[in-house]
């Protein structure tokens, strides 16, 4: 008996670090009793000879204080005094839910029962940093269907890597996870990390409700951390039962994109608007765009949602765009018709309207504007064809006389130059003529013919039919006629809408030439 009472008393003081309780058969010992919070701890359960398994023992008592994050079990034999003895283990993964004096309460198996275990939980220590949490809504008493963000901030030292948080549980309430954001902030003369994690919570009905957040994991080192963070209580204001579930709670920020000035019959336009709130919910207000009823100036096409922007934003408020696509049922000059989004204002406990106004729009019949672009066609392809017309004369102009001044140039005796001459066409026709003399009479009422040219023709004349014509170098009164000809200018005319070029067409003509 007294090697009995010794053994007990041994068992309950433990080795090491750790802490045991024991009842005969029946054993609860922790790896060890100081920690930091955040740290794990491990507690052994072991029952010898035992009838049922140990899982069924109650952990109720234990996850008061704890988060049981592991649980195994297993069997081990050993021979004592020549019997078998079958012992059964079980092993679980402890997070302390807070710092300070804490205790692993009496468990109970078969009729026995373990003692309670005392622990140390510090806030941090050497090799752990400090970490707290806070947590809060904004708005801090929201309206039913009226959105909050719920805030959970994490101060550390900036060498912990912490895991998102998963799924937290509010009653009544639909929940959507925010973006995460991070700053450094100093408090208390200690420069902190902060990681803050953000839901989106809209109450679906009205009074306090607890919101539960799961357990936080990090990693410093390659260690595994957990810490626990306190429910929230949030109080939600009621809204009047007869408000439709589709109108917003709050007044919501509406942008339109503007409408064009000027529209095709029967061609589609879409409104696009832009709406944002913290109340409002994507169905509803494509709800409230559908009320708009066709007229006799307007028809109106089913809304659509085109995107949701900022699904991942950092606040609890909301943005959608819409689109209106309508059409204009007659031409001439019409208004486009208001919008009036109605919303529950909870200051004023009241419906009140947001008015987007409307805007004046010219509706043109697309087979007028057509027959505009046919005539206004046609006229650029006439201009088009005068003036290659117009180019195509002046090249074939540039192209005689070109011809004829080369065929001048080119004479090799005085009878080829003054056929050249006779035959001279500056594009507009022949000057003609049987002798020279005519050719320069006809060439006077066009051209400013300088006493140069009278010369080059007495020159050339004299070549032709005097005896002596051998003195007369032909190949340089060639070139010296190309050249005078190429410096005549046309003769200043004055008229009633006649020019130059008409003038000596007209001189040129096959009936002048033949006076």
């Amino acid at each position: 008996m007294v090697k009995r009472v010794w053994l007990v008393c041994l068992l309950l003081s433990g080795t090491g670090s750790g802490a045991v309780a024991a009842d005969a058969g029946f054993t609860v010992q922790t790896d060890k009793k100081v920690l930091v919070l955040g740290e794990s701890l491990t507690l052994e359960i072991r029952a010898e000879g035992s009838q049922a398994q140990l899982n069924t023992i109650p952990l109720g008592p234990l996850k008061q204080n704890f988060d049981v994050y592991a649980v195994s079990t297993s069997r081990q034999s050993e021979t004592r005094k020549g019997r078998e003895v079958m012992t059964d283990i079980m092993t679980l993964t402890l997070y302390p839910m807070q710092s300070g004096e804490l205790r692993v309460p009496a468990l109970h198996y078969m009729g026995k029962t373990s003692q309670a275990l005392s622990l140390s939980v510090m806030d941090a220590s050497p090799q752990i940093s400090r970490v707290f949490i806070k947590s809060g809504f904004e708005p801090a008493r929201p309206w039913v269907r009226q959105a909050t963000t719920l805030y959970l901030d994490i101060y550390d030292d900036g060498s912990l890597q912490w895991a998102r948080p998963r799924e937290i549980v509010a009653a009544s309430a639909h929940v959507r996870q925010l973006a995460e954001t991070q700053r450094e902030e100093m408090l208390e003369g200690v420069n902190y990390t902060v990681h803050r994690y953000a839901w989106a919570i809209t109450p679906l009905r009205e009074g306090g409700m607890s919101v539960r957040f799961p357990m936080l994991d990090a990693v410093k080192f390659g260690t595994h951390l957990r810490y626990a963070a306190t429910p929230i209580w949030l109080d939600v204001a009621p809204v009047p039962a007869y408000l439709p579930v589709h109108v917003p709670v709050g007044r919501p920020d509406v942008s339109v994109a503007a409408l064009p000035a000027e529209m095709l019959l029967n061609r589609p336009v879409n409104r696009v608007l832009t709406v944002k709130g913290s109340g409002i919910s994507e169905a509803g207000i494509a709800k409230l765009l559908s009320s708009i009823h066709d007229d006799e100036n307007w028809h109106f096409y089913p809304v659509t949602t085109v995107v949701e922007v900022n699904e991942r934003a950092a606040s609890s408020s909301q943005t959608f765009s819409y689109v209106i696509p309508f059409q204009a049922v007659r031409a001439g000059d019409l208004h486009f018709p208001e919008l009036n989004l109605p919303y529950y204002n909870p200051e004023k406990g009241q419906i009140e309207t947001l008015t987007i106004a409307g805007s004046a729009i010219k509706v043109v019949n697309p087979l007028w504007r057509d027959v505009q672009k046919i005539a206004a066609g046609s006229m650029v392809l006439g201009g088009i064809a005068s003036l290659g017309y117009f180019l195509w004369r002046r090249m074939r102009r540039t192209l005689k006389r070109r011809k004829s001044l080369l065929l001048i140039k080119n004479a090799d005796s005085s009878r080829a130059l003054c056929r050249a001459l006779l035959d001279f066409d500056a594009g507009h026709g022949k000057a003609g003529g049987v002798t020279l003399q005519q050719w320069l009479h006809h060439m006077e009422r066009v051209y400013e013919v300088d006493a140069h040219l009278h010369e080059i023709a007495r020159m050339i004349a004299s070549a032709h039919y005097d005896v002596e014509s051998d003195k007369i170098d032909v190949f340089d009164l060639a070139r010296e006629a190309e050249m005078s000809i190429k410096k005549l200018e046309y003769k200043k005319f004055s008229g009633r809408g006649d020019n130059n070029q008409s003038l000596v067409s007209r001189l040129f003509s096959p009936e002048n030439r033949r006076t």
